[in-house]
């Protein structure tokens, strides 16, 4: 069972770590292969470089991708360090060609939302995504927590959900874009632990199932 204090350790890595750009690009993104079908990926769990200025983190994300693909057994990938140059997951995806893989991508949306959840579903559309967006639906009321499909600002099309779509040709990637109070295990303990991490551990474990499967 993941605990907060287990949080708290791996958030000490990402948050201590704004690397100088003294090294590899190639390094940026560690993955740990579970042999998984599905992959648990954190873009931005440290400072990145987009659009020639520097992004902010999407706070608690990689402590809480990292924590759950070692308890569930599952395949992660996750940015562990900052450079001054644009370095894209997507990229390192295909470099690995991980086309056979199904990408459920965390990321961290403004605080000033209605919702706690926004799923995008990229270039391809709601419907080539049902079977997916019907078992959200259903953890999400399990879990009572308010999410939408495909807002304007988190619909997937920029980043690894459009760019792995654009490339292999495949609806594999959702974007799950989560409110920062369903990822602050420091003030938000109880809803982490008991909505967030228990939602992300069901959704990806049955997609893993079935898509093991095929």
């Amino acid at each position: 069972m993941i605990t907060v204090e287990q949080l708290t350790v791996l958030g000490a890595d990402f948050l201590a770590n704004k690397s100088d750009g003294l090294i590899d690009a190639a390094d940026l993104f560690e993955m740990e292969n579970r042999g998984s079908t599905v992959i648990l990926s954190a873009p931005h769990a440290t400072n990145t470089f987009v659009n020639g200025k520097r992004k902010k983190i999407d706070l608690f994300t990689g402590e809480i991708v990292s924590a759950l693909g070692a308890e569930q057994n599952l395949s992660t990938i996750v940015r562990t360090k900052f450079v001054p140059e644009e370095v894209r997951i997507s990229d390192f995806v295909i470099e690995k060609d991980l086309g056979g893989h199904f990408f459920l991508d965390i990321h961290g949306m403004s605080e000033s939302r209605e919702f706690g959840l926004a799923v995008g579903t990229g270039y391809f559309s709601i419907a080539d995504y049902a079977q997916e967006l019907d078992l959200i639906a259903l953890l999400a009321e399990k879990y009572k927590i308010d999410f939408v499909v495909n807002h304007p600002n988190y619909c997937g099309k920029i980043g690894l959900t459009g760019h792995y779509q654009k490339y292999f040709n495949k609806p594999n990637v959702l974007q799950l874009e989560w409110r920062k109070d369903f990822r602050n295990y420091y003030e938000e303990s109880e809803k982490v632990l008991e909505q967030t991490i228990p939602f992300l551990s069901e959704l990806a474990l049955k997609l893993n199932g079935e898509k093991s499967k095929r």
